[in-house]
């Protein structure tokens, strides 16, 4: 599985015990949260603050995915309810694919 990305203050951490001369090994053993080597690693070597992300922004926001989730839970009939008729009910402005891969983050399979 995949490790969960470093925060800014996570990677000036690291940077600040390799500078004061700790292994990659010790820093990993002494910080709580874990980092793998090879993180470590291109937190010492690349900056501190991490790189825009690339890609289509989502078409949900996260306030839209949390009433899309609570309404699907409501009741039976609307988790019954296809991807198409959720983007009708619901009216974001958004088509039933945007519907199902929010769902699908959320952890909703069909």
């Amino acid at each position: 599985t995949k490790a969960p990305e470093l925060t800014r203050d996570q990677r000036r951490d690291i940077v600040l015990l390799h500078a004061i001369g700790w292994s990659y090994s010790r820093i990993q053993a002494y910080l709580p949260f874990n980092p793998t080597i090879r993180q470590i690693y291109y937190a010492c070597n690349t900056r501190a603050t991490p790189k825009k992300k690339s890609g289509r922004p989502p078409a949900l926001t996260q306030a839209q995915i949390e009433e899309l989730v609570e309404f699907v839970c409501a009741s039976k009939a609307n988790r019954r309810m296809s991807y198409a008729q959720l983007a009708t009910v619901l009216d974001f402005g958004v088509k039933k694919d945007a519907i199902r891969t929010a769902l699908a983050k959320e952890g909703f399979h069909r």
